[in-house]
């Protein structure tokens, strides 16, 4: 029999899951927070800031408390995959929001209550955005240091980020050595799966110049439509990529022998991606080297195949460049215009994706430390401040949680039943609780100069307000509100939980 649980438990409850998960995450905020020791059970213990992270490894023995937590958790994930920082805020914000909120749910309806967080929701992000400006091309590096906790990370961030303007462009893992190192690639870049490792043998990886390229959009198993093809690459002395969904063992070892045999560079590889991505890559590499898409299999000769000027192959990438891309601006163009069409996130990072892939091509970084555990911490922080530089482009504001009390100010001012009162004050709090300071002087003073003044937590100093090195982004700020009220919401709406009897 399932077990229901309502009444004082489940509010307990609620109360137990949101003190176990915000109250161990928030002790991360700001410079002066501290780290986190992840154990996931499975693979080395990790060293981590990251709000979301570390949020995903926290459970409860109690089935109950362990799916409020899951619902709470949905918070900062959500957060994470839409702007990819912010998630220790929003469980802050989400925390307070909660416990303001009990408090008027004993006084007035759910629906009443559900009505008042809404509409001052938007009157805080209506503020806010009235409060924001644009960015100067400082404001990178300024986020990119708050986000890294560290001045010469941020700069070398920063800097990578502003020549590019995406973070679809840069991919971050770990490093070999121990120092910290980048390497930008030009041209179209794919995931190499190769028909079989052989084709790389010894070697890391394999540059073909000049090279013939042939484009199928199905899978290769009679060796035979392939015939005038070989013919024609081993008649011109040239190298060729097929690239196919898949292949028959049959043809992937004759083409390993005819290598070996004829000294011949033909290199099979397999179509990354699925679905309709697959089809759009392809499309993007037909355009490139001019070429059409084998849609059968019958009948393939020399005219479908296209011309590359070079070609790198390793475990990981292919990298296909073409000289002559005059050709390709109306097409890119096209693929720019989607963008402001496409409104899912996912879809959003793959055009954009392909855009650059066109345009700037990639820039890998290799991020390297002492210890293993070091560079997976660093890595962690490398993709926050990734995420946090690509929100930039939007509008920043004044960071650390001042731009919220100064929001918080001027609509208690106008109300003074603000519900969302010390919800707006709880970031600010919390950062300079984690700096062991007495947040009630720093606000004084703060308030006290009209909001002229701002307190930079990492160097201990006030600084004026229009020169701040102290900035936060619109998106990360309005992304951590609206989904700690969404989360907090459903909360205070819910009263009861069936727990299945085969988890109690």
């Amino acid at each position: 029999m399932n077990r229901v649980v309502t009444g004082k438990e489940f509010y307990e409850s609620v109360k137990e899951g949101i003190d176990l998960l915000c109250n161990t995450v928030s002790i991360t905020l700001g410079p002066f927070g501290k780290n986190i020791i992840v154990d996931d059970g499975l693979l080395s213990p990790f060293i981590t800031n990251d709000g979301v992270s570390i949020a995903k490894y926290i459970n409860s023995d109690n089935p109950i408390i362990n799916n409020i937590l899951f619902l709470i958790k949905e918070a900062s994930i959500k957060t994470n995959d839409v702007v990819g920082d912010g998630t220790t805020t929003t469980l802050v914000l989400l925390k307070a929001l909660y416990e303001r909120g009990l408090k008027y749910l004993k006084e007035i309806g759910i629906n009443e209550l559900r009505t008042k967080i809404l509409n001052e929701l938007e009157l805080i992000i209506k503020e806010l955005n009235i409060l924001a400006r644009y960015p100067k091309e400082d404001d990178y590096l300024k986020v990119a240091t708050i986000a890294s906790g560290d001045h010469e990370m941020g700069k070398f961030l920063s800097t990578i980020y502003l020549k590019y303007h995406n973070k679809n462009a840069i991919s971050i893992s770990e490093s070999k050595k121990n120092k910290t190192y980048y390497l930008e690639t030009k041209g179209y870049i794919i995931e190499s799966i190769l028909a079989s490792y052989y084709f790389l043998g010894s070697n890391n990886d394999i540059k073909l110049d000049e090279v013939s390229i042939l484009l199928i959009d199905n899978n290769l198993n009679d060796l035979n439509d392939l015939s005038l093809i070989i013919n024609y690459i081993v008649d011109n002395n040239k190298s060729l990529v097929i690239i196919a969904n898949d292949y028959h063992e049959d043809i992937i070892n004759y083409i390993l022998n005819l290598n070996y045999e004829r000294n011949l560079n033909i290199i099979l590889l397999k179509t990354p991606e699925y679905g309709k991505r697959k089809i759009e890559i392809l499309k993007d590499l037909a355009i490139l080297c001019r070429t059409k898409i084998v849609r059968f299999n019958t009948n393939i000769n020399p005219s479908f195949l296209g011309e590359a000027k070079s070609i790198i192959i390793n475990n990981e990438e292919v990298v296909i460049n073409n000289t002559n891309t005059k050709f390709l601006n109306t097409y890119v163009n096209n693929l720019t215009k989607l963008l402001d069409k496409v409104t899912d996130e996912f879809e959003l990072d793959f055009i954009n994706k392909r855009i650059n892939n066109f345009k700037n091509g990639h820039c890998h970084i290799y991020v390297g430390g002492t210890t293993s555990l070091e560079i997976k911490e660093k890595v962690m922080r490398y993709i926050d401040t990734l995420s946090s530089l690509d929100t930039i482009n939007n509008k920043v504001l004044v960071g650390g949680g001042i731009s919220l009390l100064q929001v918080r100010e001027k609509l208690l001012r106008n109300n003074n039943d603000l519900l969302f009162s010390p919800v707006l004050l709880a970031p600010f709090k919390e950062i300079l609780t984690n700096m062991g300071l007495d947040y009630k002087d720093v606000f004084n003073t703060i308030k006290t100069s009209k909001f002229k003044k701002v307190y930079n937590v990492s160097k201990g100093t006030y600084e004026d307000i229009d020169n701040t090195l102290v900035v936060d982004t619109l998106d990360v700020v309005t992304t951590e509100l609206r989904n700690a009220t969404s989360i907090c919401l459903l909360l205070l709406s819910t009263g009861g939980m069936v727990i299945s009897d085969n988890k109690v």
